[in-house]
């Protein structure tokens, strides 16, 4: 597979940082599939998987992994179960919802299903926040691409889209440097499960959505 995440994740920044020059590349997928404004491109980075694109986006979809990647490097927030409100499967509209635990007890976090193209790419953005992961962002948005890296192999970029002009953006504790650190880790969860699934045979993966 050649690249590194390293090596990715500096061509991103550097990218990224034209951000508000350039077209986003990441709206641009998802233009036309949905409503209302999609915040600012705040960072994204790729990592190669050695599995293929199904896999990948299978593992992406399934709600009993979600907490766990997408809560990753998290501090303080132990996952406990994810699920579809209404469906067994990621579709424009639908709700995950995420149980999680905290030192003053349970909270929840919901996110809602943008954008989802079979296969490919899934935008995710966080619209209720007990557990305050989101540290204030308004917005925060998670959106997944995977693509064929013609090894066989699938390369999976993770982009973070917010709104930076409210007042929390300026003040949040979170910011770029920590939603990397984010996206990091999950990454390299999803290709450690990826890598892992490509290996058994038969592996028990969840039903992707049709197109």
């Amino acid at each position: 597979m050649g690249r590194s995440f390293q090596t990715l994740a500096l061509l991103v920044l550097a990218t990224s940082a034209l951000a508000t020059a350039q077209p986003d590349p990441f709206y641009g997928r998802v233009r036309g599939l949905v409503s209302g404004p999609y915040p600012s491109l705040r960072g994204a980075d790729c990592l190669a998987i050695d599995a293929s694109p199904d896999v990948v986006f299978r593992i992406l979809i399934a709600p009993e992994r979600a907490a766990q990647w997408l809560l990753a490097a998290v501090p303080d927030v132990v996952p406990r179960k994810a699920r579809y409100r209404r469906g067994p499967t990621a579709s424009a509209g639908e709700t995950l919802t995420l149980d999680v635990d905290l030192v003053e007890g349970p909270r929840k976090i919901e996110l809602t299903v943008l954008a989802v193209i079979p296969g490919q790419l899934v935008s995710l953005r966080i619209t209720k926040d007990d557990a305050g992961v989101a540290s204030g962002l308004s917005s925060l948005t998670h959106t997944l691409y995977v693509e064929k890296d013609g090894n066989g192999g699938s390369d999976l970029w993770w982009a973070n889209h917010y709104d930076p002009e409210t007042p929390f953006a300026a003040v949040s504790s979170l910011g770029a440097a920590g939603l990397k650190e984010r996206r990091e880790a999950g990454l390299r969860y999803l290709k450690a499960i990826a890598e892992a699934a490509a290996r058994t045979p038969y592996p028990p993966l969840h039903d992707a959505p049709r197109k």
